[in-house]
């Protein structure tokens, strides 16, 4: 078991957390170029980590001010997360850190759905929520 004491070892934990699902997601990549998105990507905690396994990646925050901790080459979508306009077969990872709290029930399944046809074939989509 990790120990998570304060802010800074929740965020270990959970990076540690993301790193190991992304090796699992990854290698199921077909291809050696992996794009991913990260949702919700707030002031960038997990980029780092994610970048691990990606080569490029996309972040998606409805506050302009999240994305401003964001890298500036990295492609930002300044959005509500239910009004993205996702496109189809395009990303290898999605990941989602606590986003479905910011949408209600019929928000988050149509979310998902959309999330499910913008995930090229074999892509993965992880997931930390404290409910779903």
């Amino acid at each position: 078991m990790e120990a998570c004491v304060g802010e800074d070892g929740f965020n270990k934990v959970m990076n540690n957390r993301l790193d190991y699902q992304l090796k699992i997601s990854c290698k199921n990549c077909l291809h050696k170029h992996k794009k991913g998105l990260e949702l919700m990507a707030g002031p960038g905690r997990n980029i780092e980590t994610i970048l691990k396994w990606c080569n490029e990646l996309e972040v998606l925050d409805s506050s302009e001010e999240m994305l401003k901790h964001c890298p500036d080459l990295m492609k930002k979508h300044h959005t509500a997360i239910q009004h993205f306009d996702w496109p189809q077969d395009n990303y290898d990872v999605i990941v989602g850190v606590w986003f479905l709290s910011y949408l209600d029930a019929t928000e988050s399944l149509d979310v998902l759905a959309k999330i499910h046809k913008s995930l090229k074939e074999n892509g993965s989509l992880i997931l930390f929520e404290p409910i779903i």
